[in-house]
């Protein structure tokens, strides 16, 4: 501090809001004898900047009737930054207490708020690069010359799900993403694929997602009737300790280089699904709200699933006319899978002993008999017929998943280039000659 009548200086003193009380009493006044009319000294003062964030528990750890809890974190110094809206992080530090000024104001009694004090801060990303070995890539690069490659990792897929190939395939090609491309300084390309599944009630439409959100690394999961705009793209709300206007990120902005889930697309309102239009294509969400301007990045990919018009896909129409989504949403997405519930009287046999022999294998207090235990794997073998698969470890197939998407950058050979212009040609021709929905650039 500093007198600013004969310039006498005090201090330092070290000022926080846990111990300002306590800590920041200064003396007289060497030289005036004054104990009182000091002010900042700003020039000799040392400033320390701080970030205050809200952690909160997975949701998929969150035991069933209570909410995930939450909880605020304090970063100091090179901490600051080193993690974004939607990262899953291990945090190390300090469990201390504070009083809440907020809080004795309006009970007229002395509470104490809590927060963590961070002394190390790491992200599921940077543990996964820890983890992986030479040994261990080169088990990838093994697994991916095999000259089954991919028929191996598509049935690794939701094993627990019965059939629905195309199902499987859609949501490989998406959780391995695609390759962004930049042509000059403002242009980008999205290289995430966008996957819609359509289908007939009780087809496991939701259990595809739920495998996804289990498999994935970074997923956020919401559904139509439980998600607003603001929800899904960013809310405006007034920090409650500086008193001024910030941004709270919605789903899509923390699936931010991941996978955004939506469920029950179709039920979302018309006023939400267009919010949402320039997330899928652009990969930004712009808000302009209470004096704020700004551009938050969405680079993710969005796998929905809806239900058709009635509750049931009719073959008779075209796509377009089963669902009630607009032809500016239909052409964002990539890949649009159908589900069909078909009645067969060989399929139906076989997904009914694949569900029984599934539930009786994980029935928590009864083990299976042998005969029992054999039928169950001869529904697993009519799934995947290769017993060596690596990619049946869940934990190998979703570390396998992360190392591609951050290590593998294919390239288009001229011989696809040609083969993928003769397609997309074709393909104009027959839906022009159909009337079904045109095949757009995207």
């Amino acid at each position: 501090g500093r007198y600013p009548q004969c310039d006498g200086i005090l201090g330092p003193y070290e000022s926080r809001d846990d111990k300002q009380d306590k800590d920041l009493k200064p003396g007289a006044c060497a030289i005036c004898q004054k104990k009182t009319g000091h002010i900042l000294h700003q020039e000799k003062t040392v400033y320390n900047s701080f970030q205050r964030l809200t952690i909160q528990e997975r949701p998929a750890n969150v035991r069933a009737g209570r909410a995930p809890y939450t909880k605020e974190a304090i970063l100091l110094g090179d901490l600051i930054d080193t993690v974004k809206p939607g990262d899953h992080v291990m945090v190390t530090g300090i469990y201390t207490s504070m009083p809440d000024k907020e809080l004795n104001t309006r009970h007229g009694f002395p509470l104490l708020g809590a927060h963590i004090e961070v002394n190390n801060i790491v992200t599921e990303e940077e543990r996964f690069v820890g983890e992986t070995s030479p040994a261990l890539v080169q088990q990838y690069r093994a697994a991916a010359k095999h000259p089954k490659f991919r028929n191996r990792l598509f049935s690794a897929i939701a094993p627990s799900i019965y059939g629905h190939p195309h199902i499987k395939k859609a949501l490989t090609y998406s959780m391995f993403g695609g390759v962004p491309k930049s042509s000059g300084a403002h242009h980008r390309t999205r290289g995430d694929i966008n996957v819609l599944i359509l289908g007939d009630p009780g087809t496991g439409k939701s259990q595809c997602l739920k495998y996804v959100e289990k498999t994935f690394a970074r997923v956020v999961y919401a559904t139509g009737k439980g998600a607003s705009a603001v929800g899904l793209t960013a809310s405006v709300r007034r920090d409650p300790m500086s008193g001024e206007w910030g941004l709270d990120a919605g789903a899509l902005v923390l699936a931010d280089k991941g996978i955004c889930l939506i469920d029950e697309f179709d039920k979302m309102s018309p006023q939400d699904r267009t919010s949402i239009h320039e997330a899928m294509e652009q990969q930004t969400i712009s808000i302009s709200k209470a004096g704020i301007q700004a551009s938050l990045q969405a680079r993710c990919a969005v796998i929905a699933a809806a239900n058709p018009i009635g509750g049931r896909y009719n073959s008779s129409l075209t796509f377009a006319e089963n669902v009630d989504l607009t032809d500016p949403i239909l052409s964002r997405f990539d890949v649009l899978a159908v589900v069909k519930d078909e009645v067969s009287v060989v399929d139906d046999e076989r997904l009914a002993d694949f569900v029984i022999a599934s539930h009786m294998q994980a029935h928590p207090t009864k083990p299976m008999a042998p005969h029992q235990d054999n039928m169950f794997a001869d529904m697993m073998q009519q799934q995947d017929d290769d017993p060596t698969n690596p990619f049946k470890d869940q934990e190998f197939l979703r570390k396998f998943i992360s190392y591609a998407r951050t290590h593998v950058k294919p390239k288009l050979r001229s011989s696809a280039r040609d083969k993928i212009k003769l397609f997309y040609s074709e393909l104009r021709q027959a839906e022009s000659e159909t009337g079904g929905m045109p095949l757009t650039l995207r």
